[in-house]
């Protein structure tokens, strides 16, 4: 666990580094922490950009992307904290995606999404009015760019040239607020306003072909760990592990942020800790290794009760069917049993400042400790919402070559 000082609105890790992690926050500045020494490496400021809305790699090793509230986006050197390119969209930032080393593309409040090369001089490489609401999440597979929206839509488009729409799904009852490709790209999944996960087949993006139920409260944020399942964070506080296919399955409560909504949830290099922000300051991790160790036991479990109802079956089949509805009734209660695992406690001390335009480079170290913990039961608690608002509208589009 990790307290920053201020509310974390974004979260990063670094694309080799699994233990440098970015963090944007409420006041406008970001921070880069080394979660192995125990440190914050540096914290900038931008004066007068709002808050740090959005912070990406983007696949860089040195610089990271930070989009902000006034629809400013920057590029920061994070080896010596100073900024390097910077522009504006016409709406408050809301998300960006990576797309190779140098291209990124930036969804905002107005809608909109703008792809952005910074190879040689700053372009534009394409701008499009593509959502009635906001732009909640992006994500990319077999060189296409998808997109959910606050509208209920899915948006699938082509970013190797100019910016285009290529497909759009039919609006849904529900406003979609984060996706992922799952099954060798053969799946789009997107987590709902009332907690659905609404399910597209590939290359058939009109209605959706499946809705998995199970989430009491909205799913804000989606993170995939293997091709069947996901790990969700929701409005009720509550982090969960969840497979997906062939049905929902929720296997594991990870733990809870109190009262507030999980925004962000982001996994290191290597896939082996997990990062979590919600309302609060704090900044939690989770080992990924015990939450697959935890699953491979409940399989295990359940095999083994199986094999001994089998073995029952010769000598008498009402014992048998006895033996196999009771383990059937055990495997279902540990499929939803809130699992105990090692969370990671940083506290490194981060002062902010604003001394001048451009931001302030605050480096600093602290001896803080790294203590193991079981985590508290989960509990359901009240939905938290965060209001978005509306700004200005993007310029004309500009043709660019394409990158993929």
């Amino acid at each position: 666990m990790m307290d920053v000082g201020e509310m974390p609105f974004g979260i990063s890790y670094h694309s080799k580094d699994s233990d440098l992690l970015a963090v944007g926050m409420i006041d406008g500045a970001f921070g880069v922490y080394d979660t192995k020494s125990k440190s914050c490496r540096g914290c900038k400021a931008n004066k007068g950009s709002g808050s740090c809305r959005v912070v990406d790699w983007a696949g860089w090793t040195e610089n990271i992307v930070a989009g902000y509230e006034s629809g400013q986006i920057r590029i920061w050197d994070c080896t010596k904290m100073k900024g390097t390119w910077k522009n504006k969209v016409g709406g408050s930032v809301c998300c960006s995606l990576g797309l190779q080393e140098n291209v990124f593309a930036i969804g905002d409040d107005q809608g909109c999404i703008s792809v952005w090369d910074v190879r040689s001089a700053p372009t534009l490489g394409g701008s499009l009015q593509v959502h009635e609401d906001y732009v909640s999440d992006l994500t990319k597979a077999s060189n296409l760019l998808l997109a959910s929206g606050a509208d209920g839509r899915l948006s699938i488009l082509e970013p190797r040239k100019n910016l285009k729409r290529i497909a759009q799904s039919d609006p849904q009852d529900d406003e979609l607020f984060c996706l992922q490709v799952m099954k060798q790209g053969k799946k789009v999944v997107c987590g709902t306003q009332t907690g659905a996960l609404v399910i597209w087949s590939w290359d058939r993006w009109g209605d959706s072909s499946d809705r998995a139920i199970g989430h009491p409260e909205s799913v804000d944020t989606m993170l995939k760990i293997d091709e069947d399942t996901l790990c969700t964070g929701s409005s009720d506080g509550i982090i969960r592990l969840v497979k997906i296919f062939p049905s929902l399955k929720i296997l594991a409560n990870l733990d809870n942020h109190s009262a507030f909504p999980i925004e962000r949830l982001a996994h290191n290099a290597d896939s082996s800790v997990i990062a979590s922000i919600s309302h609060d300051t704090i900044v939690r991790f989770f080992c990924l290794d015990d939450i697959q160790s935890s699953d491979h036991d409940n399989d295990e479990n359940e095999m083994s009760s199986s094999e001994s109802a089998d073995s029952q079956d010769d000598d008498d089949p009402q014992i048998a069917k006895a033996s196999a509805a009771m383990a059937k009734k055990k495997a279902n209660k540990n499929e939803y049993s809130t699992a105990s695992f090692r969370p990671l406690h940083i506290s490194p001390s981060v002062n902010h400042s604003n001394d001048d335009d451009d931001g302030a480079f605050v480096s600093t170290s602290s001896a803080a400790k790294i203590i193991k913990r079981p985590l508290p039961s989960s509990f359901t608690s009240k939905k938290g919402e965060m209001k978005k608002k509306k700004r200005g509208v993007i310029g004309d589009s500009d043709f660019f070559d394409g990158f993929l």
